[in-house]
C-alpha cells in the first residue's frame, strides 16, 4: 500500500468506527444533533422556492454530522475498492466522490424526513379558523359561557372550547365556522 490507501484506509476506518458509535448512541437515546448548518436551511426573503425549481433540494442540510461522516466513510471506502481493481487513481478518486456525494444527500432526505416527522404535540387553535366544525356542547349565546366544538386541525381531530356573538345558543350537531381566536384559545364560531 502507498501513503495515499493509507491515509484512505484510516479515514475510512475511523469514520466507519465513529458512524457505529453514533448509531448505537442513538438506539440508546444518546444521539449527537445535527445543529451544525451550512449547506441548507430555509432561504430567508423567498416567497416561493417553486419559482426557483428548488423545492425540496435547497432546504436540505449537506453539511451535517452524519452527511461528512457518510461521504468520507463511503468516499473512502468506494475508493479503496477502485484502486484494488486497480483502475487509475484519479478515476477511483472520481469515483469515490461520487459515492460519497450520493450518500450525502442520501442523509440529508433522510433527516428531513426525520425533522418532519418531529412535532411538538401543542395544539395551535389559531389554525382551526376558517374550518368548519361540529358543536359538541351547547355554545351559549352572547358569549354567556363555553361550549365544545369537534374540529379536524393539524391532522388531528380536536375537541376545543367555543363561543359565539350571536343572539341565539348553538345546538349539540350544528355545523359551525370558526371566524377567530380569543386569547385564551377559545374559538369563536357562527352558525353555518
Amino acid at each position: 500500500m502507498n501513503a495515499f490507501q493509507i491515509v484512505l484506509l484510516v479515514v475510512a476506518i475511523l469514520t466507519t468506527v465513529l458512524t457505529a458509535i453514533q448509531m448505537i448512541m442513538q438506539i440508546i437515546g444518546l444521539g449527537i444533533h445535527d445543529e451544525f448548518d451550512a449547506g441548507g436551511g430555509s432561504l430567508e426573503g423567498v416567497d416561493s422556492l417553486n419559482d426557483y425549481g428548488m423545492t425540496a433540494f435547497a432546504q436540505l442540510k449537506f453539511l451535517s454530522v452524519r452527511g461528512i461522516m457518510a461521504f468520507l466513510c463511503l468516499g473512502s471506502w468506494t475508493t479503496l475498492a477502485m484502486l484494488a481493481i486497480p483502475l487509475h487513481w484519479v478515476i477511483a478518486i472520481l469515483i469515490g466522490v461520487v459515492v460519497g456525494a450520493i450518500a450525502n444527500i442520501a442523509i440529508a432526505f433522510f433527516n428531513r424526513a426525520i425533522m418532519r416527522m418531529r412535532q411538538s404535540g401543542n395544539l395551535d387553535t389559531a389554525n382551526s379558523v376558517g374550518k368548519i366544525a361540529e358543536v359538541y356542547l351547547t355554545i351559549p349565546a352572547n358569549r354567556a359561557g363555553a361550549g365544545k366544538v369537534n374540529v379536524l386541525v393539524q391532522e388531528r381531530f380536536a375537541e376545543i372550547a367555543a363561543v359565539t356573538d350571536l343572539d341565539e345558543a348553538i345546538p349539540t350537531g350544528a355545523r359551525v365556522k370558526i371566524t377567530g381566536v380569543d386569547n385564551v384559545g377559545t374559538v369563536v364560531v357562527e352558525k353555518l
